[in-house]
């Protein structure tokens, strides 16, 4: 007896049912004009999408789906979407304090978006010294007096 493939989803379906929904619990805040206070949390239900949630949702291991990413250009698209709407969901709600900002942060850093600093001297100047050749050194030492 011959065995059936599992049924999968056509991928935009798939981005669709691709999000990890989780539970979150906002802070309190003025809901439509009334203040929430302390005791009266609000809990929302969150979803967005991801790789390993459009992976499930196939019926496939993530690691196929960064394989058929790779081999195929119209699923290749698929996951450009996917990602673009996942960053799009997490600036928007990221923003207006929905998400929890950590978890934002860490997602966002995936789409680029990552704190940094530069660090430089004075007019733009590097901190780190360059490394001296062995004649600048001779020079340097000579200048000083201690050759």
């Amino acid at each position: 007896m011959k065995k059936e493939k599992p049924e999968r989803k056509k991928p935009k379906k798939a981005i669709e049912d691709s999000g990890i929904s989780y539970e979150i619990r906002q802070r309190p805040r003025i809901v439509e004009g009334k203040y929430v206070g302390d005791e009266d949390y609000v809990y929302k239900t969150v979803k967005i999408p991801t790789i390993e949630g459009l992976a499930y949702s196939l019926g496939v291991h993530k690691d196929t789906v960064y394989q058929w990413e790779k081999e195929y250009s119209s699923f290749s698209d698929v996951t450009s979407e996917l990602r673009a709407k996942q960053g799009d969901l997490l600036l928007k709600h990221g923003l207006s304090g929905e998400y929890n900002p950590v978890i934002t942060k860490l997602m966002l850093d995936k789409h680029g978006y990552n704190e940094r600093q530069e660090l430089t001297g004075a007019e733009g100047v590097p901190l780190v010294p360059k490394t001296l050749t062995d004649e600048e050194k001779e020079k340097l030492l000579s200048l000083l007096g201690k050759k």
